[in-house]
């Protein structure tokens, strides 16, 4: 259940979390059982190197379902022992929630993929041997969303595109651009605009005009 206030830069969101716990007493060993929702809210920032990094807070929990144990067939509540035992360990959990965001939100990875991608050339015609290259100038992010309880990250991209002619892909795309800094992008700044360069060779031009006009025959 994910709520999120990204004027202040938090996310607000709450973890359901079941508990089991077994202790072993020799004649015995009572098992005690409970849910409980644990209210977080996260402060992130995003350094200048494309690192996520998070500072994790829980605020309180509620209880779905009160923890009881079980001794001789009969069910013991103990919501206090299981509250100060949380309370103990509310640094874990916190540390713990930052640990998990850090690997399943590892921003710089997928804006790197990304920054790699643009410079693998793309052919456009086989027969014709047109392939276009881009070379990626910079890259931006808008301010995070959430969509349908899933995390948007929504990259801003600046790129040259060039059209080749008679080009050998293996010669395009070995030029490489250090990733920029990060920086945040207005979501205001959703043009698409597209400005191309040709380079044309003139063999391939002639290759070309013969393939098309050689053998054909025009009336007017």
């Amino acid at each position: 259940n994910l709520k999120v206030d990204f004027s202040t830069g938090q996310l607000h969101f709450v973890v359901p979390l079941d508990v089991w716990a077994k202790k072993d007493l020799g004649i015995t060993s009572p098992e005690a059982t409970g849910q409980l929702n644990l209210n977080i809210t996260t402060s992130y920032s995003i350094n200048k190197d494309w690192n996520l990094e998070t500072n994790t807070r829980l605020n309180d929990y509620e209880w779905g379902q009160k923890p009881k144990v079980k001794i001789g067939g009969f069910d013991f509540s103990v919501k206090m022992l299981a509250d100060k035992i949380l309370n103990r360990s509310k640094t874990i959990i916190e540390e713990g929630l930052d640990t998990q965001l850090a690997q399943r939100l590892d921003l710089r990875r997928i804006v790197e993929e990304t920054w790699s991608f643009i410079y693998k050339p793309i052919t456009l015609s086989k027969e014709l041997g047109i392939v276009l290259s881009i070379l990626p100038v910079d890259i931006s992010l808008a301010p995070l969303q959430v969509l349908d309880e899933n995390l948007l990250i929504k990259l801003f991209l600046v790129g040259q595109g060039t059209l080749h002619l008679g080009k050998d892909l293996e010669s395009l795309g070995t030029e490489t651009i250090v990733l920029p800094e990060f920086r945040f992008e207005s979501t205001e700044n959703q043009d698409f605009i597209v400005r191309l360069s040709a380079f044309l060779d003139y063999h391939s031009l002639e290759k070309i005009a013969q393939q098309l006009l050689i053998g054909k025959v025009f009336t007017f």
